[in-house]
């Protein structure tokens, strides 16, 4: 099998600006990489993917499916039935998923920094066709994967219709924080029920966040959920962990602190319900996947090739170290649109 590397193209030929160790080698190379391992099969092909099986490689953010049925019951409350066991595509039902313990209305997401759209496919996949998640994701090369990867879960074929039918998972490219767009294109602009946000914040200045604040409550009902995992500063960071951030992570200083990050969002338009920090749970996550990945040295050099191993591992590393030193902070913050 070949590897796909840093220099591969697909359909987009313009050259990829890394912001962080994650994406320093193509992000798409490394992801096809993985999917030609698990199925036998690259972006090429129009096989049908089962979003379930997919996730297992196209999600970025911490603690997998199960941070995202905590979100998903954070939305739903008592209506919403999680799963006792992972499942699988053939137990939900249909192509696509026809949704397990979905809800009785009709929910309208925003998957702000969707990546490449595992978090979306998966919530549509588990909700079912009253779900609708339009994925606003800014690199191109990443937001051309994902319409891609949704495609084949056959979840999408082109824009959703804002009456109410159409796709499940829609994807939006562009910067949502762009003066100079008056209001992104978004299906359902004003009339989303919630936003969720997975470990994208971060890689914003705190300074220029509130513009994205103020675009985020443009487009969410008032009393609509505002759903957030990102980094805080528990305590101030020291300057070698700031600059582990900015290189390694993406993440450009100053972290806000906890009373500093509600502030900015209630002056947006958000006011905060809930700031939990779980930054015990996450370092547990980034130190097992540290390890683990490690530990597969073998098989990772042969999937990825030694660069992206290497990129990887010293991204996973580093990553790992800051949450322990005990400065960085992770949240779960919980804000409605006032």
């Amino acid at each position: 099998m070949s590897v796909l590397t840093s220099e591969t193209t697909h359909e987009n030929d313009e050259p990829y600006a890394p912001s962080c160790h994650l994406y320093k080698l193509s992000p798409s190379a490394r992801i096809e990489n993985e999917l030609r391992e698990l199925t036998g099969t690259g972006f090429s092909s129009d096989t049908p993917l089962d979003p379930l099986r997919l996730n297992t490689i196209d999600s970025m953010h911490y603690l997998g499916n199960a941070g995202t049925e905590t979100m998903l019951a954070t939305f739903l409350g008592d209506s919403y039935t999680p799963p006792t066991e992972p499942l699988l595509q053939s137990e939900i039902t249909g192509g696509g998923g026809g949704g397990v313990g979905g809800p009785a209305k009709a929910w309208k997401f925003v998957d702000f920094g969707a990546g490449f759209g595992g978090c979306a496919r998966y919530v549509s996949t588990r909700l079912g066709p009253r779900a609708h998640v339009t994925c606003v994701e800014i690199t191109e090369e990443i937001h051309r994967t994902a319409l891609k990867l949704t495609e084949r879960c056959g979840l999408t074929s082109g824009l959703a219709d804002p009456a109410g039918g159409g796709d499940r998972v829609t994807h939006v490219y562009g910067d949502i924080a762009d003066e100079t767009e008056p209001r992104m294109a978004l299906p359902f602009a004003g009339g989303y029920d919630a936003i969720y946000s997975k470990l994208t914040v971060l890689h914003i200045p705190f300074d220029e966040r509130p513009m994205v604040w103020r675009r985020l409550r443009e487009n969410i009902k008032p009393g609509g959920i505002l759903y957030l995992e990102d980094y805080f500063a528990r305590r101030p960071l020291l300057a070698v962990e700031d600059e582990a951030l900015g290189v390694v992570v993406g993440c450009p200083p100053p972290l806000p602190a906890q009373d500093a990050y509600a502030q900015q969002l209630l002056e947006a338009g958000f006011k905060v319900e809930s700031f939990v920090d779980i930054t015990e749970a996450w370092g547990a996550f980034v130190k097992e996947r540290a390890a683990l990945y490690q530990a597969g040295e073998a098989r990772h050099r042969r999937v990825q090739g030694d660069a992206t191993y290497e990129n990887m591992q010293e991204f996973y590393d580093n990553v790992n170290k800051l949450f322990h030193a005990g400065n960085l902070g992770g949240a779960v913050i919980v804000a409605k649109a006032v």
